[in-house]
């Protein structure tokens, strides 16, 4: 996919999300927030607040930005769910 970037542009770059830090912080804060909800919510309530958590957990790792400058342009792009 990326082969075609290299050929074409003057410069290209992708940034992710893959420093363990940022990733101890959402973990950490997606654990407290586990907690909290099992402790005061019903069941059906907890799963659905879990499964929503997790979902922005896979989210923070499938995400990206692609940045692209050309001679004449610069093009950032921002991809959720896209593979790389």
């Amino acid at each position: 996919m990326f082969d075609d970037l290299r050929d074409k542009n003057d410069f290209y770059e992708i940034q992710q999300f893959r420093a363990k830090w940022v990733w101890a912080i959402i973990f950490i804060s997606l654990y407290a927030l586990i907690l909290t909800i099992i402790g005061i919510a019903s069941i059906l309530l907890s799963i659905i607040l879990v499964s929503i958590g997790f979902g922005f957990f896979w989210l923070f790792y499938r995400m990206y930005l692609l940045t692209v400058i050309k001679e004449t342009v610069s093009r950032l792009n921002f991809f959720l769910l896209l593979t790389l």
